[in-house]
């Protein structure tokens, strides 16, 4: 299998916007298949509801946006926050931050409607 070789914790984001660029027919739910078809290693995964692929970018306006979603500063600053825990827990062992990512603080710091896991 694809994933068998795969150890190394993982953190995953997407959100429900976050279609294929270059197939927009594929579901954004297709970005989780990772998540689910990895075993052997401990994983995260975000779902932000209303996220597209740019949001993870950190870009500003473009021609084809010009104007940024409302909810990107927000999705920008949960990105961050948990990525830099899951660095601490899994690169530094700090026990504090392993703690709040395997416990419902984890969910609980994230908006309604967004998805939380980890296995």
């Amino acid at each position: 299998d694809l994933y068998d070789a795969i150890s190394t914790p993982i953190l995953h984001f997407t959100g429900t916007q976050d279609t294929h660029p270059l197939n927009p027919d594929l579901p954004a739910e297709t970005r989780t298949l990772p998540y689910q078809l990895i075993d052997g290693a401990p994983q995260y995964l975000v779902v932000f509801e209303g996220g597209d692929h740019a949001v993870f970018g950190g870009r500003g306006p473009t021609r084809r946006q010009p104007v940024i979603p409302e909810t990107y500063p927000e999705i920008q600053a949960l990105t961050a926050m948990v990525s830099t825990v899951f660095l601490e827990a899994w690169v530094k062992d700090d026990p504090d931050a392993m703690a709040w990512l395997n416990d419902d603080a984890l969910a609980s710091a994230f908006r309604p409607g967004d998805r939380v896991e980890h296995r």
